[in-house]
């Protein structure tokens, strides 16, 4: 049974949703508040998390801002609810990395195809994940040569193809050598547990580059480093913190 987190300060609204998701078949954990409800996704890690936005105390940004900071929440499908529709609002969520956006009065409808929707997409991503690597501790070790990324209708990618990673906002693109832009909601400190070491490498905060595309290195602005990849007609610039160890690992 799929587990469901509803965030909302408003009463009957919150009893109105546990009562249609119950009946749907799903089991339903409830919070009253932004706190609280941080507290239930991190002890009880949901499926989906429904999230009211106007909250007193922490809002729903704030609650989707603390839950994509740790890596045991961050890549929950998360519904935001409000009774605002104005498109600043929506494109905010958005950009704070919700999956879906709903504005009161929604039809129970609406709401029950949002979940399988999301249900759906993380169902075909965590098989993959489960089928392509093996977790001893924190280590991640790569077993097959391709995973499932989040794309509109998903889709499978070889790592082999994948030349760099950019990342923003909890979300992660990833660009490969047939011209694909996919988007996958996942922080760059999980790619780097995922992709074999020997191939890729951090170059940036927001930044993964994998090595087998490398074309040249040259010498940048305040002793840092920029990198050409094949494929790709712009160099990607190496960050001072990261340019002692990419010249350790490319030996210049």
């Amino acid at each position: 049974m799929e587990k469901i987190l509803v965030i909302e300060d408003n009463s009957p609204v919150r009893d109105n949703i546990k009562q249609l998701l119950y009946k749907a078949g799903y089991e339903v954990l409830t919070a009253e508040d932004g706190n609280e409800g941080v507290k239930l996704a991190a002890q009880n890690l949901p499926d989906v998390i429904i999230c009211d936005i106007i909250m007193p105390g922490m809002d729903g940004y704030d609650v989707l801002k603390q839950l994509s900071s740790s890596r045991v929440t961050s890549s929950i499908p998360f519904i935001f609810l409000t009774a605002m529709a104005e498109m600043t609002d929506l494109r905010l969520g958005m950009e704070l990395g919700a999956d879906d956006y709903l504005v009161k009065p929604f039809k129970a409808g609406d709401l029950l195809k949002a979940i399988k929707t999301r249900l759906g997409k993380r169902g075909l991503i965590t098989k993959s994940e489960n089928e392509s690597f093996q977790a001893p501790g924190r280590e991640t070790v790569l077993k097959t040569s391709s995973v499932i990324l989040a794309g509109n209708p998903p889709e499978v990618l070889r790592v082999s193809s994948i030349i760099y990673i950019t990342s923003s906002q909890g979300y992660s693109s990833v660009f490969s050598k047939d011209g694909k832009k996919l988007l996958v909601r996942k922080l760059m400190r999980e790619w780097e547990e995922i992709l074999p070491e020997d191939s890729f490498i951090r170059i940036h905060n927001s930044t993964i580059v994998n090595l087998e595309y490398l074309e040249r290195v040259e010498k940048w602005f305040n002793n840092t480093l920029r990198i050409y990849l094949n494929g790709v007609n712009y160099p990607l610039e190496v960050s001072k913190r990261y340019t002692p160890r990419v010249r350790a690992r490319l030996r210049v």
